[in-house]
């Protein structure tokens, strides 16, 4: 496995063990250093429909490594998640773990006037989550 790869799968198994902590990400709330590859420090701990959810994001100019399609198969092999069925008109691909619901995201590409964002979502599985069947991609 390439350096690059070996390390974005750390930094995705550190928030997804993160995740599994009493208060969620708390190990996570005040880190300055990169966690995800290419997302810098633009992460942080938000509350989404009631839940603590670890957030990273990236505004313009995020590097092509980060675009959905290139991020969301590192989620998939690092995490040995499984894709959940696409929303209707949703831009974000939905993987689960048995504990965790990773959401990637991105828009655009190098081809757009001001480059590329990512979005990166991490949150605990809610029971709910266990009915929706995986896609098959």
């Amino acid at each position: 496995m390439p350096a690059a790869a070996q390390e974005m799968c750390a930094g995705l198994n550190r928030i997804a063990a993160a995740a599994r902590e009493p208060l969620p990400f708390a190990s996570l709330d005040r880190a300055r250093e990169e966690i995800v590859p290419g997302l810098g420090n633009h992460c942080w701990i938000a509350t989404v429909e009631g839940q603590r959810t670890f957030v990273c994001s990236r505004g313009q100019f995020a590097p092509a490594s980060l675009e959905r399609e290139a991020l969301g198969p590192m989620v998939r092999d690092c995490l040995g998640a499984e894709r959940l069925p696409a929303r209707h008109f949703d831009s974000t691909w939905r993987y689960r773990t048995p504990d965790l619901v990773v959401t990637v995201g991105s828009h655009c590409n190098e081809r757009c006037h001001v480059g590329r964002s990512a979005m990166l979502t991490f949150r605990r599985r809610a029971a709910g989550d266990a009915a929706q069947a995986p896609d098959s991609r």
